[in-house]
């Protein structure tokens, strides 16, 4: 599925690919002029996301939901929140990732009590990949859990 959102630094082209109807799989996304910082980062982004959506443990829906709540209303130096136009290209993916559970039928998403993002890095594989989930804290990337 594809979804276009503007942003500040042009129009955030953001592709959700699905391993089956429903369950989101990869995120592609593109930003910018190719071979500019601002496409290079988005295209980095995008690998880390697809990455989260393929790792055990959490569902995709719950990493999408965890993706949603830290991305949404980020702002960027070029804000433009005018015509539904997403603050900045993480802003941008929110969006689209809301929309993709929307026309899937899925619900918008809430995060439970038992999985909040800590904003904690995590000790073993050292991204922002710690979620607390049942009293208990785990990197959702890698196998690291404080428990």
């Amino acid at each position: 599925r594809f979804y276009h959102v503007g942003t500040g630094n042009g129009t955030a082209h953001i592709n959700i690919e699905e391993k089956a109807p429903g369950d989101p799989h990869a995120v592609f996304v593109s930003v910018g002029k190719s071979g500019s910082d601002i496409h290079a980062f988005c295209e980095a982004l995008g690998r880390a996301l697809s990455m989260l959506l393929q790792r055990g443990g959490v569902s995709s829906r719950e990493a999408m939901s965890v993706m949603i709540s830290q991305f949404q209303g980020i702002g960027g130096g070029t804000a433009s929140v005018i015509n539904g136009y997403a603050k900045s290209a993480p802003d941008a993916i929110a969006k689209a990732m809301e929309m993709y559970l929307e026309e899937t039928g899925m619900p918008t998403p809430f995060i439970s009590d038992n999985l909040k993002p800590s904003g904690a890095m995590c000790p073993s594989c050292h991204n922002f990949s710690v979620v607390k989930e049942e009293g208990c804290e785990h990197c959702i990337l890698c196998s690291w859990s404080r428990c």
